[in-house]
């Protein structure tokens, strides 16, 4: 053993005790991070908006019947989900596998 803490693998932090480095440095990976495939990634947000979009949505009967509180639910609906369906309809130009919007509402 030498005089130099850093040569004999020992670390000291300010207010902290003498430490092996090992124990000051994790060895151990961080938590399983394996990149989905792009693909795989893309059906996964298109399935989270899917949930998202479809939430609050006037269904086809309450559309044809075409009431006025019908029609202002529907706008208040499309308001607060404008982000969300611009974002699927973005993916469904790249995947070209995902309905449309007004597949999702409930018949």
């Amino acid at each position: 053993m030498t005089d130099d803490p850093l040569m004999d693998g020992m670390v000291t932090l300010p207010g902290a005790e003498t430490a092996p480095v090992s124990e000051a440095v994790p060895s151990e990976s961080p938590a399983d991070q394996t990149p989905l495939d792009p693909q795989a990634a893309l059906l996964a947000e298109a399935d989270l908006l899917q949930k998202k979009i479809s939430e609050g949505m006037p269904t086809q009967f309450e559309m044809m019947k075409g009431e006025p509180r019908t029609i202002d639910r529907h706008r208040r609906w499309e308001k607060r989900n404008n982000r969300n369906i611009n974002r699927y309809i973005q993916l469904r130009e790249q995947l070209k596998s995902l309905p449309s919007v007004e597949a999702l509402r409930l018949p």
